[in-house]
């Protein structure tokens, strides 16, 4: 057997272990799905459009970023957020994962298997927060903002 099919066969072998686990990957991303579907409805260019078309979106998107061309129904905050719901549900697919690289700066949840539940994955949230963040959803904002860090305060 060549080096590349045994690879391809090692991959089946882990996608068909790992089935049940894509599954708890698909329940966390429902609340970003319902999310994702609240900010589209708000757009009249939008709302016609949905996950199967990503590139469609995008470049509207892109649009409304441009200077002077955010519409009436969106705010600043809400577009971002709408990018970014984008980019989480276009990065997961029906069989797995369709990322290949990690940007650090799009604070993309990252399925990670952790020692507790070693068979299922959990989506996580990198980011820090500083100590002197005392509100929680402040924080949370903030963590979305903040990837580096020196080491001789962390």
């Amino acid at each position: 057997m060549c080096f590349h099919k045994s690879l391809a066969q090692k991959e089946s072998e882990l996608l068909a272990h790992y089935a049940a686990s894509f599954q708890s990957i698909t329940d966390e991303l429902e609340p970003i799905k319902e999310r994702f579907s609240v900010l589209m409805s708000k757009g009249e260019k939008l709302s016609p459009l949905t996950l199967s078309t990503p590139n469609e979106i995008h470049q509207l998107l892109t649009l409304y970023s441009q200077k002077d061309a955010l519409p009436a129904s969106l705010t600043k905050p809400e577009l971002s957020e709408l990018k970014w719901c984008l980019k989480t549900l276009s990065s997961f697919r029906d069989n797995g994962i369709s990322r290949y690289h990690e940007n650090g700066f799009d604070y993309l949840p990252t399925p990670i298997l952790t020692a507790g539940d070693p068979q299922n994955f959990k989506l996580f949230r990198w980011g820090l927060i500083p100590f002197y963040m005392t509100d929680k959803e402040k924080a949370m904002m903030f963590r979305t903002q903040t990837l580096n860090c020196i080491s001789e305060e962390m």
